[in-house]
């Protein structure tokens, strides 16, 4: 069914669409995969919540599956040839679906930011500050993927975007080095912030650098974003030219820039990296560290504990008050030690008036 659909085709001198094909599904497969393993972990091995972070995973899930789509059409009609092997008609179709290839990868990179951002927000939930950092964050990477699209969709104008290059036309190969070198800032920018969290905390460099490792792995979409900045200052321009399959290199780095993103964004989900969020190490170093800076009273991090829900903080917190409670009730009904003993004397003494005043 499926080669019918997609006819079997080699990779040659005039047709190099096939190569973008094999990159395309084949990073598609590990999307889903990790995808899928981040969800059974959560829902199954640890029974956490479904929350608002890996609703935008499965949404950029299934926009790369999209995208994928998309791409077999794009390739069929004609991506990966010679603008001369192209018809007319296919040549207009392929510069629309390409316009829908850039607006999906702009908003998958930006889905992906959005998760691993929120996760960072419910870890630092107690830092005002980070979580302000947090958010600007997560607002700067809406609005590059808002303008971006934007640009994308009327890079030759509202009535025919997907015209042939000429001079009114969006020169697509500096609008690209720009949007990749935001995207770049950004990705540092996610990458320092758990940095910044951890480092302060009363806990050991080991379980510091566990955390710190499970975001530093988004270093690989930076190595991606700048393949796709030096694959791009060349293949546009060869383009305009006459060779469309000089655009397939900088559609696989696209590819591998989008794919990583989501990738990374469901690796602190995995052991060993969940066991240190989930053992409620962080929640517990940072409860030491805001006693000691800020005087909070304790136990006012058991909500820190990324996956635990809210029925299961409750009533180690209920319990925690109860403990206090009867502790305080049962030393006022005791008293102090050196109450009680300051009592015992002088019952003593009183005893001793009494029976000299007997005598």
């Amino acid at each position: 069914m499926l080669q019918r659909i997609y006819p079997r085709a080699k990779v040659t001198a005039d047709d190099r669409g096939p190569a973008a094909n094999v990159v395309a599904w084949f990073l598609l497969c590990s999307v889903i995969l990790s995808v899928f393993t981040r969800l059974a972990i959560k829902r199954f091995a640890r029974s956490d919540r479904i929350i608002s972070e890996d609703y935008a995973v499965v949404v950029a899930l299934v926009m790369s599956i999209v995208h994928t789509i998309v791409l077999s059409e794009s390739v069929k009609s004609g991506l990966g040839k010679p603008r001369l092997l192209i018809t007319r008609n296919d040549l207009q179709l392929l510069e629309q679906l390409e316009i829908g290839l850039d607006i999906l990868y702009l908003w998958i990179v930006a889905l992906a930011k959005y998760a691993t951002l929120e996760l960072l927000v419910r870890l630092g939930k107690h830092r005002p500050s980070f979580k302000i950092s947090c958010y600007a964050m997560m607002a700067f990477a809406g609005l590059w993927a808002l303008a971006g699209s934007i640009a994308v969709g009327l890079q030759c104008g509202g009535k025919a975007p997907w015209s042939t290059p000429s001079s009114e036309c969006v020169d697509l190969r500096v609008f690209w080095i720009v949007m990749e070198i935001l995207n770049i800032i950004s990705e540092v920018t996610i990458i320092a912030a758990p940095v910044v969290l951890v480092w302060n905390l009363q806990t050991s460099w080991n379980r510091k650098s566990m955390v710190i490792t499970a975001f530093a792995l988004r270093l690989s979409v930076i190595g991606a974003i700048i393949a796709r900045v030096v694959v791009v200052r060349g293949d546009l321009n060869r383009s305009r030219s006459g060779i469309v399959g000089a655009t397939v290199p900088t559609t696989n780095a696209a590819l591998c820039v989008a794919a990583l993103g989501i990738i990374t964004a469901c690796t602190p989900i995995l052991k060993p990296f969940l066991d240190t969020f989930h053992s409620g190490v962080l929640g517990a170093s940072l409860e030491a560290t805001m006693q000691s800076q800020h005087n909070t009273p304790k136990g006012t991090a058991l909500s820190f504990y990324p996956w635990r829900s809210r029925h299961q903080s409750e009533p180690l917190r209920s319990q925690d008050s109860n403990d206090d409670r009867g502790s305080s009730i049962l030393l006022e009904n005791r008293g102090p030690p050196h109450s009680m003993k300051s009592s015992d004397d002088a019952t003593v003494e009183h005893r001793k008036v009494n029976i000299g005043q007997a005598c």
